[in-house]
């Protein structure tokens, strides 16, 4: 049995099966690690072996008890300036396509709260306010809740 077979034809069905396993790779979207503690949504950590995938997917499920205490604490400290910037900035949302507008945030270094001015740059984990007197407003309460 002869078989004739054209390169061109087999050149292109592997061109057309790596573009289709680079799709399926795109696809495939980056879970987080579970663990066997997790933050509630009352902020307690608890030692858990039956919690659903959402905890995991949303990113409140450590592997260990030290890791999702350090993980609350930071939840505590991102919500309660959310809803500081929430109050002191009224409508005021920043324009990432003014380079202009002044945005501000929160910076800590040595434990000591400061205000950073930022304009073109947006952090990904930053909660950003409309003026530097919002900003002094914000730390001012944070210096009280901290003693």
């Amino acid at each position: 049995m002869i078989v004739d077979i054209d390169l061109n034809d087999i050149d292109k069905a592997i061109q057309t099966m790596t573009k289709l396993k680079e799709l399926q790779q795109k696809e495939e979207k980056w879970k987080p690690k579970g663990g066997s503690y997790h933050v509630s949504c009352h902020d307690h950590v608890h030692s858990t072996i039956d919690i659903s995938e959402s905890a995991t997917n949303f990113g409140s499920r450590f592997e260990t008890r030290e890791a999702a205490e350090e993980a609350a604490k930071v939840y505590r400290k991102f919500h309660r300036l959310y809803k500081l910037a929430e109050e002191l900035n009224g409508d005021w949302k920043p324009d990432w396509n003014d380079d202009l507008q002044p945005k501000f945030a929160i910076a800590q270094r040595k434990g000591k709260y400061m205000c950073n001015q930022i304009n073109i740059i947006e952090f990904i984990d930053n909660i950003y306010f409309k003026s530097e007197e919002a900003v002094e407003k914000a730390i001012k309460i944070l210096e009280q809740e901290d003693d």
